[in-house]
């Protein structure tokens, strides 16, 4: 049963990712017009998609194709993150409105501001793909902690094997600006990019450290190896108890013995906590597309748009140019600065 029979789909990329929007796309829309250079995703489409939908191998014979249509059209940018930026700009070019990007923007915080500027002045609803936003998580988190663990969490701490500090590390560092109310001040970094992405050679895969300060000495670290296969895992701190975010998307609390806290309820007096914990935030959708796609389309002001977007890709970038630089990285990042406008071909 098709949800918004008034309303076209289309995406632009179908990897693995966006094969999974697409099924969402497709029983959402009367129609989903799916954009990608590999022949084979038509195949996939007649046996995933239901009848009608439509493939192009390239976005301006699918934009030509739309005709006067694009007011009834939502469009999902989800092909490699270097093409996002002019993406963007050919959706909005043909009178699109209403834009899902899949995380990060762009690959480059100039592009990414170039982007925010125009939905801004050209009233396009843009927002991008944290799925973690629309479920009101850090939202849960702090009420938890705030109720339970005697006040709100300070710290979280990632590690893993291969995840990447963009590819992965990207949503971390969006869901630690939520969590804490505000941007980092700084981050100071070390590591390097390998060429073994999944998504192709010639895109980055860093591994290494990264350290964010935000105000009220609140703290986000992260470090993934390379040389390793071992899936993370994450940690969030509060007074007296902790939350272990699954990768996903579920978060468990975990409080203290209460009646050791009581004790001796001074910080430094650390302890265990309890093995049983209370889930706080349920698993994620393998495609939690739906929820971005009601925040275009139904809300008359996007709740997670403009310069949250932008602060939030000058956060986890700031890591990188912190790598590069092999310097401490102060926020806001001047436009000014050598590497603002720097590509940095990841997804």
């Amino acid at each position: 049963m098709v949800s918004n029979p008034e309303l076209i789909g289309l995406l632009v990329g179908a990897g693995s990712v966006g094969k999974h929007h697409a099924r969402v796309m497709s029983r959402r829309y009367h129609q989903l017009i799916v954009v990608d250079p590999s022949s084979t995703v038509e195949a996939w489409m007649k046996e995933n998609l239901k009848p009608g939908d439509v493939y192009y191998n390239n976005l301006d014979s699918a934009v030509s194709a739309l005709g006067d249509r694009a007011e009834i059209v939502t469009a999902v940018i989800a092909n490699l993150a270097p093409d996002h930026c002019s993406t963007f700009h050919r959706l909005a070019d043909c009178g699109i409105r209403k834009i899902v990007c899949e995380k990060p923007m762009s690959d480059s915080i100039a592009l990414a501001t170039q982007m925010s500027d125009r939905a801004k002045s050209d009233g396009i609803h843009l927002t991008v793909g944290f799925p973690r936003r629309f479920t009101l998580a850090a939202s849960h988190v702090n009420a938890a902690a705030s109720e339970n663990l005697n006040g709100p969490p300070s710290a979280i701490a990632v590690h893993g094997g291969a995840k990447c500090l963009v590819t992965f590390g990207a949503h971390t560092v969006d869901f630690a600006i939520e969590l804490f109310g505000s941007e980092p001040l700084r981050v100071v970094a070390i590591g390097n990019a390998a060429s073994i992405n999944p998504r192709g050679s010639t895109l980055g895969y860093w591994g290494g450290a990264a350290s964010w300060e935000f105000p009220n000495n609140r703290y986000l670290t992260m470090m993934f190896t390379n040389e390793s296969s071992v899936q993370s895992s994450a940690t969030i701190y509060a007074p007296t108890g902790t939350f272990e975010m699954a990768v996903n998307g579920r978060i468990t609390m975990f409080k203290r013995n209460a009646d050791e806290v009581e004790r001796d309820p001074r910080v430094t007096r650390v302890g265990d906590v309890d093995k049983q914990g209370v889930e706080i935030v349920g698993a994620l959708e393998a495609s939690s597309i739906a929820l971005m796609l009601d925040e275009v389309e139904l809300q008359n002001n996007v709740t997670y748009s403009g310069e949250q977007l932008v602060g939030s890709m000058e956060a986890m970038f700031g890591a990188l140019i912190a790598i590069e630089s092999k310097a401490v990285v102060e926020f806001p990042l001047s436009k000014s600065h050598v590497l603002y406008a720097k590509s940095w071909n990841v997804t």
